[in-house]
């Protein structure tokens, strides 16, 4: 149904993933050791076992096996990071792997309030109106310095579900004729019909009448009593709620119906109860589910948009398929589309049909407006208690989650681009400075970049962390309130800070044109571990690659568990920026590791916000740590401008002279 556009017209163009040379991989892995180790005695070990990995010829035949994949794939990872990473780990992803968003009402309705109900029909209108671009290959590439970048993750966007297996879980493609949204609400799930088969969108006033006889169908409380919430199910270990889905299907026939029609909808709305103001308790929300009980939350699905009772909106998305950065392209478009045609109408449009007819492809008019479908399932006692142990399990989880937004509005990118720092590196070295000063060491810090630069790209690590960063935060020191610094200090202080955004664009430059080492070390990682498994007789890995560690190094190459590599792949800062544009809107996510920070955020003309997570009782506290960052903020602002206010200064004394 789609005919030839531009979106993926450069798709054959994209020059295949390359495979890093092993020497350079091998160097810059020393140097981020270097950077994180605890002693001289860790860091020679990891030489040690960098040379033996080299000189026992272990190295190059593995680089060869991967060099020899790499021609019969044009993107040798993309196999293995979607199984390793996403599909074959058992643990829930809801909260570890899906993360969440909060869409600041400002940015898209000039016309507060809105209600529930109408938030809910604009944005599933607007999202429709994206998905056309899709259908039709009309959407602009997106691009990174003016190169198109690889545009396969968003053929997924809206006709994939994941779904649970007893050992991996597999991602199930569906039909793009599809009709028909999911809408929950007071744990209900209700089938609606809101477009045609053409991809068409219904009108918008149609959207409104089926939300609100979606929300007939399930706010019944004599009607509903003994439903349960079946979507908590999909918060559990996947092997336990692979079960519980084939259990499902094994009942009735009608279950199986039913579970088809969720699992192939567009997207999911849902519709809370709460109305909660504030980014922070939206975006808490949106995480850990409905009143941090994990409800309210298809988890397989690609997207979630959440509906408050007071109209505003945020997103729970699901990682396998796609990086967070494509839906918040889509979610930027949907909002500014929204923005835009309240502003051009002048009012809100719910008191007007803007499109009070469709015409389709084939010129017939039709009523397309249809009744929503109530989706009820047949339970035993299994699925009872097996909903209610889950939601037990998540509501436990979610204790254990602290997210913190920071919202910082002193000043933003165009201070930044006033003195010629991108705000990003800025922005990088403010989080290390922040953890050194609370925590008194610098940790294995992740950036999230991506290498869509090449056919099917999804993401490599940006090692933040490096020798000059953690110098940078070692001449900074710790807080120095009411102390005086010299002018010396503050030159030694600028010069570190400068050296250390300095190697941090290197290599993020290096990691976005495929030569960072993160992703070709797990290649060689897992080659050597399909080696071992071989020699056990074992025909496929069937274990999570982050059980290969764990492994001796008798059994695997010594590089693979030594401390100091171990160390520094061990992210305790996870950080990501998810900024677009002008757009307020970002997300959160969880950490990495107990005793760590996830790190969100995103970066405007005027202001820095972030979303800061950590793991309660671990030796972090997020509140601490914002306040860190806060103030490393306002202390390199002091530091850029009072070296150039220096410089300015003196410039003008030997010109007066």
């Amino acid at each position: 149904m789609s005919k030839k556009g531009i979106t993926y017209a450069h798709q054959t163009d994209l020059p295949s993933l390359p495979v890093p040379s092993l020497e350079s991989t091998l160097s810059k892995l020393l140097s981020s050791i270097r950077a994180v180790a605890i002693n001289d005695e860790e860091y020679n070990h990891s030489v040690t076992c960098i040379k033996e990995f080299l000189s026992s010829g272990v190295g190059p035949r593995l680089q060869n096996q991967l060099e020899k994949r790499s021609q019969e794939y044009r993107n040798w990872l993309e196999e293995w990071w979607l199984d390793m990473i996403y599909l074959q780990p058992r643990y829930p992803i809801a909260t570890w792997i899906n993360w969440t968003g909060a869409v600041p009402a400002s940015d898209w309705n000039p016309y507060e309030p809105v209600s529930q109900i109408e938030s809910a029909a604009a944005f599933t209108f607007h999202l429709l109106k994206f998905r056309q671009q899709l259908l039709h290959e009309t959407l602009e590439p997106d691009t990174l310095a003016g190169q198109k970048l690889c545009m396969d993750q968003y053929k997924h966007m809206f006709n994939i579900c994941r779904i649970p297996g007893i050992e991996k879980d597999s991602l199930q493609t569906y039909s793009l004729t599809t009709t028909h949204i999911i809408v929950m609400n007071n744990n209900q799930i209700i089938k609606l019909q809101v477009c045609d088969e053409y991809g068409i969108p219904f009108s918008y006033q149609d959207i409104v009448e089926g939300f609100q006889e979606a929300i007939k169908l399930s706010t019944d409380l004599f009607e509903l009593e003994g439903h349960l919430p079946l979507s908590v199910l999909t918060s559990e270990q996947r092997d336990i709620w692979a079960k519980h889905r084939q259990h499902l299907l094994s009942i009735c026939p009608k279950n199986a119906n039913n579970l088809e029609i969720i699992e192939s909808a567009l997207f999911v709305i849902s519709l809370h109860d709460t109305t909660p103001v504030s980014l922070q308790d939206r975006s808490v929300e949106c995480l850990l589910g409905y009143q941090s009980t994990g409800r309210g939350i298809w988890n397989d699905k690609p997207f979630n948009m959440i509906i408050f009772k007071n109209g505003l909106v945020g997103i729970n998305g699901e990682h396998t398929w796609a990086d967070a950065m494509v839906i918040v392209r889509q979610l930027d478009w949907v909002v500014r589309s929204i923005r835009d045609e309240w502003k051009q109408l002048g009012h809100k449009p719910s008191i007007v049909l803007t499109n009070p007819t469709i015409t389709t492809s084939k010129n017939k008019q039709l009523n397309l407006r249809t009744q929503p479908q109530r989706l009820d399932f047949q339970f035993d006692k299994q699925i009872k208690d097996a909903t209610e142990l889950a939601s037990m399990h998540i509501t436990k989880l979610n204790s254990t989650i602290e997210l913190k937004i920071m919202q910082f509005p002193h000043f933003g990118k165009d201070f930044c681009k006033r003195y010629k720092i991108a705000a990003d590196f800025f922005m990088q070295m403010a989080i290390q400075l922040a953890y050194y000063r609370q925590h008194g060491t610098v940790v294995g810090t992740y950036e999230t970049g991506h290498t869509r630069l090449f056919y099917h790209g999804r993401t490599e690590t940006i090692r933040s962390c490096s020798v000059d960063s953690r110098k940078f935060c070692e001449i900074m020191g710790p807080r120095k309130q009411n102390k005086s610094v010299t002018k010396i200090q503050r030159e030694e202080q600028y010069q570190a800070f400068q050296q250390a955004i300095a190697t941090h664009s290197k290599t993020a430059k290096e990691s976005m044109m495929g030569k960072g080492i993160d992703r070709h070390l797990l290649g060689l990682q897992i080659l050597a571990t399909m080696e071992l498994m071989s020699n056990n007789n074992q025909n496929n890995i069937s274990q999570n690659i982050n059980t290969i560690p764990e492994l001796t190094s008798s059994t695997i190459p010594a590089l693979f568990t030594d401390p100091g590599y171990l160390r520094s792949k061990k992210y305790l800062l996870s950080t990501s920026n998810v900024g677009v544009g002008e757009s307020r809107s970002f997300g959160g996510y969880s950490p990495f590791y107990a005793g760590g920070y996830g790190v969100c955020y995103s970066i405007q003309n005027t202001s820095f916000n972030a979303c800061i997570s950590h793991i309660r009782n671990s030796g972090t506290n997020c509140y601490e740590f914002q306040s860190e960052l806060e103030y490393a903020l306002l202390e390199l602002h002091d530091l850029i401008y009072e070296i150039h206010q220096y410089k300015k200064n003196n410039s003008n004394i030997g010109s007066k002279l």
